[in-house]
């Protein structure tokens, strides 16, 4: 007796391959339309902001067209059963705490003719972005 895994193999493959996306925030009616924003000044009404997506982080690692395709669709998606009005995709940009800074000497001690030597190295705290997903209510 012989079983076909197919279509649970499909199904499985279909699950895994779609955006996971993490709401947090607050439910109202279901909506219909659903704006999307990619910037502040071009919401033009004033907005409530009900809510909060992230997406899985290994789904994100390897962003490419077909995947923000995807994405953009499961977002509008979770704001209509959410009852948003808008999604604004939020880039945000954070600096790290710190610098590090290395200094270290050397002395030739071997009189290959270069004397004190004087190395240092500065390392400035790298700039992260990350983008949040806003679920807007206009007023």
């Amino acid at each position: 007796m012989r079983k076909n895994f197919t279509p649970l193999l499909l199904v499985f493959l279909f699950i895994s391959c779609s955006p996971k996306i993490g709401y947090i925030g607050s439910q109202s009616s279901p909506t219909e339309k659903v704006d999307v924003f990619v910037d502040a000044s071009a919401i033009k009404k004033t907005y409530d902001i009900i809510g909060k997506a992230s997406l899985d982080p290994a789904y994100m690692a390897n962003r490419v067209q077909h995947k923000q395709k995807k994405i953009l669709k499961a977002v509008i998606e979770e704001a209509k059963t959410n009852g948003a009005d808008a999604v604004w995709f939020k880039e945000s940009f954070y600096f790290t705490d710190g610098t590090v800074i290395n200094s270290s000497t050397t002395v030739d001690s071997l009189q290959r003719g270069f004397g004190i030597r004087n190395n240092t190295s500065i390392v400035k705290n790298p700039v992260y972005k990350y983008d949040e997903i806003l679920f807007l209510k206009y007023k």
